[in-house]
């Protein structure tokens, strides 16, 4: 008797509940799609799924993203799944197709940007070559939950779906709820089960300053923002001013596992500011703004999250 796949059994959920969403039929070629079976592997891909064949063998938790075009870039379709704590992207080109394998422990950080009518996310890591490599793919907001059993694997590190995970403690989110900030509902949507939020400081919109000397409106300095710690990952969430104020909010979401940061650090940067200096172990950086009347709240912060950060390296998987 096969195994049941709890992976599996969360993406038919989330499935079941995909078509209670608003969707606009011009939005269905941005579909995203979970595969089922070997049977369902478009055929450029079947010899890659080739040892997942056997009926008796539990057929990996895969989807395949569109192809399209959003803000003058093209994101091309690719076919995502997770195999034996690695995370494969693959690509078709023509006749053949890439393979991206990246061990998970290896990823350095998630990003999700979300836009009224699409998400696309942003993998960085190291490959199994050792490589250094970034991966993008997105479909319509409409089919956004089928990434959630990859994203258990890829942020969290879990790699079975525990149905009896802990809270999320989302109330600890409860004290800007009258506020109305698009940031506190992308946060609400973003962290997973399985994970516990620890700390939380929200940074409501920064300006510049309404005028200069010459009286000329400089704008905004930094959105609003909010910076999360869980017990397994750093989340920093910033409304997206590209769109404009007079469009739907969307957002920029930035996962960090606790184990790829490197270093904290505080900088007073004049004028009423100050910054946090992220420093992942691959080199890149992250610099939330802060006013510097949450300088204690932003100390405690960092605080929190030096205590749960690794204290020696880890093993690392062959």
């Amino acid at each position: 008797m096969t195994a049941k796949n709890p992976l599996r059994r969360i993406g038919k959920q989330i499935q079941a509940i995909v078509p209670a969403h608003a969707a606009n039929p011009q939005d269905s070629s941005l579909e995203a799609r979970v595969i089922e079976s070997y049977e369902d592997v478009p055929e450029i891909y079947q010899e890659f799924f080739g040892p997942h064949r056997s009926k008796g063998r539990k057929f990996p938790y895969a989807v395949i993203t569109p192809t399209y075009d959003v803000s003058g870039e093209s994101i091309t379709g690719k076919l995502v799944c997770a195999i034996n704590h690695n995370f494969y992207v693959l690509e078709k080109n023509e006749n053949s197709i890439t393979k991206i394998c990246y061990p998970i422990d290896d990823i350095q950080s998630v990003q999700v940007i979300h836009r009224p009518s699409d998400l696309q996310i942003k993998i960085n890591g190291t490959t199994n070559l050792g490589l250094p490599s970034t991966s993008t793919f997105g479909c319509s907001k409409t089919t956004d939950r089928l990434f959630t059993p990859l994203f258990q694997q890829i942020r969290l590190r879990i790699v079975s779906l525990n149905e009896k995970a802990p809270s999320r403690r989302t109330e600890k989110l409860d004290r800007w709820k009258d506020l109305n900030t698009h940031v506190i509902d992308m946060a609400r949507h973003c962290l997973l089960p399985g994970e516990t939020v620890i700390e939380s400081i929200l940074q409501p919109e920064i300006r510049a300053g309404l005028f200069s000397s010459d009286r000329v409106f400089r704008g905004t300095k930094s959105p609003t923002h909010i910076c999360i710690l869980t017990d397994k990952e750093l989340v920093m969430i910033r409304e997206d001013l590209s769109l404009g104020k007079k469009n739907k909010p969307g957002s920029i979401c930035n996962f960090v596992p606790l184990p790829k940061i490197h270093s904290l650090a505080l900088n007073e940067t004049g004028g009423n500011l100050l910054s946090i200096s992220i420093h992942l172990s691959n080199g890149e950086v992250f610099e939330p703004l802060f006013d510097a009347s949450l300088k204690n709240e932003v100390e405690q912060f960092l605080t929190r999250t030096r205590e749960r950060m690794p204290k020696e390296k880890l093993y690392r998987r062959d």
